[in-house]
C-alpha cells in the first residue's frame, strides 16, 4: 500500500507542476497577444499588460493596473459595454496639458477578451498536453 500511495502523490505532484508551467504558457501567450491587440497613443497601456500566476488556486491573471485602463477595454460614454457610461453628451474635459476637449466617450477596445478568445483552442492544447505528459511519466 506504501508504494501505491508514494507513487500517486508524485503523480499528483508532478501533474502540478505541469499545470503550472502550462498556466505559464498560456498566460504569456495571452499576453503577448493581447499587447499586440492593445490601442496605442503613448505606449502605457500596452507596456503595463502582465501576468501573474496564484501558484495555490492554480490561477493565471493577466491584465492592466492602469488607473485608466478598465475604461479605455470597456469603453465610456454611449459607447460603455452595458450601457454604463455618462448618457449626458457631449462633455468637456481638460487634459494635462491643458487643452480642451469635447466628447461623447470611447469606443472599447477589448483587447483582453479578444487575446483570450484568439488563443482559446491553444489554450487546452498546451494544459492538455503538459498534463499528458506528465502523467505518462
Amino acid at each position: 500500500m506504501g508504494d501505491v500511495s508514494k507513487n500517486m502523490e508524485k503523480a499528483i505532484n508532478n501533474l502540478d507542476k505541469a499545470l503550472l508551467a502550462g498556466l505559464e504558457k498560456v498566460c504569456q501567450m495571452i499576453e503577448n497577444t493581447a499587447k499586440e491587440e492593445c490601442p496605442v497613443d503613448d505606449g502605457h497601456l500596452r507596456a503595463d499588460i502582465q501576468h501573474v500566476i496564484d501558484k495555490n488556486n492554480k490561477i493565471g491573471i493577466i491584465g492592466n493596473t492602469l488607473e485608466y485602463a478598465p475604461y479605455r477595454h470597456e469603453g465610456t460614454g454611449i459607447y460603455a459595454i452595458g450601457g454604463n457610461g455618462r448618457k449626458e453628451v457631449p462633455w468637456r474635459y481638460k487634459d494635462a496639458k491643458g487643452k480642451w476637449h469635447t466628447t461623447k466617450g470611447i469606443k472599447p477596445k477589448r483587447y483582453l477578451l479578444t487575446a483570450v478568445n484568439a488563443n482559446r483552442n491553444n489554450i487546452l492544447k498546451v494544459l492538455g498536453e503538459g498534463a499528458r505528459a506528465e502523467w505518462m511519466k
